[in-house]
């Protein structure tokens, strides 16, 4: 084998070498996106949970409302159930929704000399 072919050699054995090192790193980066996925796609499913619980308390309340309609009795006690809920879900909008950051601050352009 002449000294050239044996450069050549090396080199690609280099080559693939790098390859397969790039290669280990898209499977790892794919790994680690399917867990980013799985994890956004649980998050979803969580929100989507709680947001039916919501619409499926709001629409019993509204059957009990229209079913009670002459039993003031229990309208006002419906009544307080539905306030007391109401706050319930709006304070865990509030804690569960991320702070808005404050808009940056752009320093006014420098006035050009006369």
């Amino acid at each position: 084998m002449s000294d050239f072919e044996a450069q050549v050699l090396h080199a690609l054995a280099g080559i693939h070498k790098r390859l397969g090192q790039i290669e280990n790193r898209i499977v790892l980066q794919g790994i680690v996106t399917m867990s980013a996925l799985d994890d956004l796609t649980a998050e979803v499913q969580a929100n989507s949970d709680v947001e039916d619980a919501a619409i499926a308390l709001i629409k019993g309340l509204a059957d009990q409302i229209a079913a009670n309609a002459t039993d003031s009795t229990k309208i006002a006690a419906l009544a307080a159930t539905l306030k007391t809920k109401a706050e319930a879900l709006g304070a865990a909008v509030v804690a569960n929704t991320p702070a808005v950051p404050p808009a940056p601050v752009v320093p006014p352009a420098p006035v050009p000399a006369p």
